[in-house]
């Protein structure tokens, strides 16, 4: 697994945009195993290399700093972007190909089973919430994604049986050409518009967490989210759909303080339980029905 990755960065024109923690996390994995190949490294900060000794110890860099630091990007093979970088008023059409990150490279080069959850508000409490579960059950799981680590800081620990729970956020699905096994989609609302040319845009790339998926994938989607009910439309996995409102047409929804999956009660809601709320037993409803899946998968 990570003998594939390294053989697709080797010999390549590689430039790392933005240096905080994925960037330095990305840069430290190449020299890990790649010790001579010449690196870009771009950053908006001036002289930023002047904070990182190493990275003045290494002569097989070149630093790009200042207002300027992304131009010229179509003439690199790899841009390894980190998920602060804005590409707001740039047109990417040349070069948007080339843009990759430490999450996409984790769902190409390595085969684990992949659970991705994303939204603007209840990912980590729902991400965290099934890797909870999975372990209970003595499965072997482990979150990455957006949890304030970057993903190549564990490509080591990395066992081939893991199931990959992955906190994804739209900064880090916004070029991605894969997705994960089970996706998981909460809900969209508008908010982190700074980052993006306009809601639609930003839909679009929370989409992207299915849009890849294969047809022995499987989506789960908030029905009572408007914008969701709009955009997931023709897609190629197995699909449910999620209601607390207990609309019609659901797979998952409550009714009689019960949650059902498809006429059958899976949870009863009176239950003890240490998140509260009805926003919290929505992602719980989430959570369940991924379980269930994994269970089918894993027995």
């Amino acid at each position: 697994m990570i003998n594939d990755l390294i053989k697709y960065l080797e010999n390549k024109k590689i430039i790392i945009l933005g240096f905080g923690k994925e960037g330095e996390s990305t840069y430290k994995l190449i020299r890990k195993y790649i010790k001579n190949q010449k690196l870009y490294i771009a950053d908006k900060r001036e002289d930023f290399q002047k904070n990182y000794d190493f990275l003045e110890k290494d002569d097989n860099v070149k630093f790009i700093s200042g207002d300027r630091y992304l131009e010229g990007l179509e003439e690199y093979d790899i841009i390894m972007k980190s998920p602060g970088i804005s590409f707001v008023g740039i047109d990417t059409t040349l070069y948007s190909y080339k843009i990759k990150s430490q999450l996409e490279l984790l769902l190409e080069f390595f085969n684990n089973f992949t659970i991705g959850i994303t939204g603007t508000k209840g990912k980590s409490t729902t991400s965290s919430l099934i890797n909870k579960i999975l372990q209970d059950q003595g499965k072997n799981s482990i979150l990455l994604g957006n949890i304030g680590v970057p993903v190549f800081d564990y490509i080591d620990v990395l066992q081939e049986d893991m199931i990959l729970v992955l906190e994804m956020s739209s900064h880090q699905l916004e070029y991605m050409e894969l997705s994960p096994n089970i996706a998981i989609l909460l809900n969209i609302y508008e908010e982190h518009l700074d980052h993006y040319e306009s809601f639609e845009k930003y839909a679009m790339a929370k989409c992207n967490i299915f849009r890849y998926q294969k047809n022995d994938d499987y989506l789960l989607y908030n029905i009572d989210d408007k914008t969701l009910e709009r955009l997931v439309k023709d897609t190629n996995s197995v699909t449910y759909k999620v209601s607390l409102e207990g609309k019609p047409k659901s797979d998952i929804y409550i009714n009689n303080e019960n949650v059902y999956f498809k006429n059958k009660s899976i949870y009863d809601t009176n239950l003890p339980r240490n998140l509260l709320g009805e926003y919290n037993l929505n992602n719980i409803m989430f959570a369940l029905r991924s379980f269930r899946n994994i269970r089918t998968r894993f027995r």
